[in-house]
């Protein structure tokens, strides 16, 4: 009778070692999967970064999107805080809302850098024609004031009666 009470208070042991076993594995599978998500989130926050600032070095206003990057980081921020308190459903949430800001925020940068190097190239452009513009007008106004100065010139020398000069010796 003593075995056979060992042995079910063994068997209880184990059952009950299976069933924490199991209760810790989900919680580090949850614990892993928000650290993931979090993970992937501050990965795709980053790529809206440099994004931004690509967009920023090819001229573009990038005002708004640096605000809605901060909208953001700041889900971001709630994300981990709510990972570091367990609250793994409000982590997915955050990290989820901060993903899909993050990459609007990414294509806006795109499309205003791609804007902003069309506009350069455009003013670069425009300029340069302006500028050949400008020196041909230049060059022409010169050459009208040479052939006004010319003309007067010759039409002195015409007027002006010679005069010989001789020798006397």
């Amino acid at each position: 009778m003593n075995i056979r009470r060992k042995a079910s208070v063994l068997s209880l042991l184990a059952i009950l070692m299976m069933c924490v076993y199991v209760d810790v594995d989900s919680a580090v599978t949850q614990t892993d999967s928000g650290q993931s998500s979090l993970e992937a989130t501050n990965i795709v926050i980053d790529q809206a970064f440099d994004a931004v600032l690509a967009a920023e070095k090819a001229g573009a206003n990038v005002t708004g999107l640096v605000n809605k990057l901060n909208g953001a980081t700041a889900l971001l921020a709630e994300a981990e805080n709510a990972y570091r308190n367990g609250n793994i459903s409000v982590v997915e949430e955050k990290a989820d809302a901060a993903v899909l800001i993050a990459r609007q925020v990414y294509s806006e940068a795109q499309i205003a850098k791609e804007k902003a190097s069309n506009s350069a190239n455009i003013s670069f452009w425009f300029i340069l024609a302006l500028t050949v513009l400008g020196i041909i007008m230049l060059f022409l106004v010169l050459f009208i004031v040479w052939s006004f100065i010319k003309s007067s010139y010759n039409k002195d020398q015409k007027k002006s009666k010679p005069q010989v000069i001789t020798d006397e010796t």
